[in-house]
């Protein structure tokens, strides 16, 4: 699916099972999780560590870019 944002084409990463990935926007901006599951086209849902536990996040997949 491409998507145009403020004139410039734009097309969702693929993420695979593992990757480290960092949210862009939202309440957990610049936090780093790790994609356990894509339950649909649009969503990844992450494992992400908030005070030293790992809980499942699920967010917009155009809010994320791999983790470098």
């Amino acid at each position: 699916e491409l998507s145009l944002a403020q004139g410039a084409i734009t097309v969702p990463q693929e993420f695979r099972t593992g990757d480290q990935v960092r949210v862009l926007s939202n309440s957990f901006d610049n936090w780093i999780g790790e994609v356990i599951d894509q339950p649909d086209a649009e969503r990844v849902t992450l494992l992400v560590d908030i005070l030293s536990r790992k809980v499942p996040l699920t967010v917009d997949r155009r809010q994320l870019v791999k983790a470098s």
